[in-house]
């Protein structure tokens, strides 16, 4: 994950939905001070927070982590990377993606990131 370019994400999400760092900071649970590092780059964020953001800006969390600009675009991508597999195929990977996320999500935990 290049943390740069999903605190890059997170500040233009912010700033489409009309929140200020203060608010957006209050609604997820830090504060506007590590908000506004995490969106410069200086601090790195853990998937939990990231996790909420995702929710309260209706953001899947892979446009954040897979650096997507839009959800179409991550449609596209998964489109092109699957469309030589079967459908069983297709869900056994969905599914490697999930244990991907939950796994990283204790490693972060873990690390305290």
């Amino acid at each position: 994950m290049n943390y740069k370019d999903i605190g890059r994400k997170m500040k233009e999400i912010r700033i489409n939905k009309n929140l200020s760092q203060e608010e957006f900071a209050e609604e997820i649970g830090i504060t506007a001070s590590y908000l506004g590092q995490v969106e410069r780059g200086q601090r790195k964020i853990s998937l939990p927070t990231l996790e909420k953001i995702s929710e309260r800006t209706g953001v899947p969390i892979e446009i954040f982590i897979c650096n997507m600009n839009t959800e179409n675009e991550l449609q596209r991508f998964w489109e092109s990377a699957t469309k030589d597999l079967e459908l069983d195929e297709k869900e056994e990977l969905a599914n490697a993606f999930k244990v991907l996320l939950t796994t990283l999500k204790h490693i972060m935990k873990r690390d305290k990131i």
